[in-house]
This record gives structure tokens, C-alpha cells and sequence, in this order.
């Protein structure tokens, strides 16, 4: 289970620097906030949608915000 964590870590990576995104605390922060949308998800209402909808909208705060940092 680790070696596939470590492979979709550098996976993650990869495609934030594609985008332009290269620092190691975007990629933490990156990581805290999809953890966190499905921790909440899983938690709160694992039968429906609300953090679900909320991914879309979370994605696009940080890139943009991310774009502004770099």
C-alpha cells in the first residue's frame, strides 16, 4: 500500500508541474485539501454528494490561487 501511495504522490506531482505548480507546499497543501473533501465526504454523507460538489470549486480556488503564488 505505500509503494502505491508513493507512485500516485510522484503522480500528483507531475501533473502540478505540469501545470506550472512546483512547489513542495503546494503539493502538501494540494494534498490536505482532496484528503480533507474526502474525509469530510466519507464522514458526513457517504451516501450523497455535498463535498463532492465542493471538489470542482476547491480545484479551481487552487490553481488560481496557486497561479498567483509562483
Amino acid at each position: 500500500a505505500y509503494a502505491i501511495a508513493i507512485e500516485n504522490l510522484e503522480l500528483t506531482r507531475a501533473h502540478l508541474e505540469f501545470v506550472g505548480i512546483t512547489r513542495p507546499s503546494s503539493l502538501d497543501l494540494w494534498t490536505a485539501l482532496v484528503s480533507g473533501l474526502a474525509s469530510q465526504q466519507v464522514a458526513n454523507d457517504p451516501g450523497g454528494d455535498r463535498w463532492l460538489r465542493l471538489v470542482e470549486p476547491a480545484v479551481d480556488m487552487f490553481l488560481s490561487t496557486e497561479g498567483d503564488a509562483l
